[in-house]
């Protein structure tokens, strides 16, 4: 039950630690649906607008690439949004996106 107070950090961190894979997708299945029951009626599908930003940086920062697009190293965070509701907001890695693939079904208008 909800009582509207944030966790203490301590309580925090006893959740990061004891957490598995298994908890991860069950929370993960209690958000998603949540965000679905904020809505009056379920929708019949949700659309999910992921857009990376640059973030230009100056200096030797960790974790920054040269992304020759935007032609600077940056960081490139990762934006989530359902409509106007940004679900999840997180820095991407390049290694990451170098390793990612579109594999059969997985493509627009795949089986």
């Amino acid at each position: 039950m909800l009582t509207g107070r944030s966790p203490a950090p301590p309580t925090l961190c006893r959740l990061e630690k004891c957490a598995d894979q298994q908890t991860a997708w069950r929370l993960h299945a209690v958000l998603v649906e949540q965000f679905i029951a904020s809505f009056k009626t379920a929708p019949e599908e949700l659309v999910l607008d992921f857009d990376a930003t640059d973030n230009p940086l100056h200096g030797q920062q960790e974790g920054r690439f040269f992304h020759g697009y935007y032609d600077c190293y940056c960081y490139l965070p990762l934006y989530v949004f359902c409509g106007q509701q940004l679900l999840v907001t997180g820095a991407v890695s390049m290694p990451r996106l170098q390793s990612f693939e579109i594999r059969p079904g997985m493509a627009p208008g795949g089986p």
